[in-house]
């Protein structure tokens, strides 16, 4: 996070694992966390301000199909509350 009044760094997270040399994005959220999607390495990833981990997701990115190595690739990832959820996510349990 930069500064726009100085341009001095104020908060940056780090992390070999993010490296994404495509397709990627970071978003503030209300609580102070940063939500970070590393689309080439297929990783979500939610930081907080103490630059703890709160959850990150994997997604695997290759699979064999036929014999033939198959690539996919995550371009965008949007995180919603649970009160934008309109269904029991427990139903059925």
């Amino acid at each position: 996070e930069i500064n726009p009044k100085n341009n001095v760094i104020e908060w940056s997270y780090a992390d070999d694992a993010l490296d994404s040399k495509f397709y990627g994005s970071q978003t503030r959220l209300e609580n102070g966390n940063t939500f970070i999607v590393a689309g080439s390495s297929g990783r979500l990833i939610e930081v907080t301000p103490q630059k703890k981990v709160a959850w990150e997701y994997r997604i695997g990115l290759s699979q064999t199909i036929n014999g033939e190595k198959r690539f996919a690739l995550l371009t965008n990832a949007e995180l919603y509350n649970r009160e934008f959820i309109k269904f029991d996510l427990n139903e059925g349990k």
